[in-house]
């Protein structure tokens, strides 16, 4: 894919100016900044693997939204609830937490607690 940079080039010739297109091809989109009507995107370009050579450009300069689509999937990829955990690397399967067995555990001893002081005899 490649993006549309339009440049306006000074000619030896002081009155003359000519407008140029440049194609670049999109390597990746690093991130993002503003907002969802505006937003600006950090290209990274092919054959140009210096982070200074990396440039922000709207959405409106690209040719095609396939790398911005790709930068979104990217992105939100993390953010599903329900999608399956990743094997490890021994390939076996992650169990997802149980972040509620401690307060299963603390409701059980409460209960036992409850059990064992109704179990006991009024002192007198």
């Amino acid at each position: 894919m490649a993006v549309n940079i339009s440049c306006v080039i000074q000619s030896s010739a002081a009155s003359q100016n000519e407008v140029t297109d440049k194609h670049y091809e999109v390597q990746a989109i690093i991130a993002h900044r503003g907002g969802p009507t505006n937003y600006e995107y950090l290209v990274h370009w092919v054959g140009y693997n210096d982070e200074a050579d990396h440039t922000w450009q709207t959405a409106s300069d690209f040719d095609s939204t396939l790398h911005i689509e790709l930068y979104w999937q990217r992105r939100n990829s993390g953010n599903t609830k329900d999608a399956p955990l990743a094997n490890t690397v021994n390939n076996t399967s992650r169990k997802k937490a149980n972040r509620d067995k401690h307060s299963d555990k603390n409701a059980n001893v409460i209960k036992r607690s409850q059990r064992l002081f109704a179990q006991q005899k009024p002192l007198q």
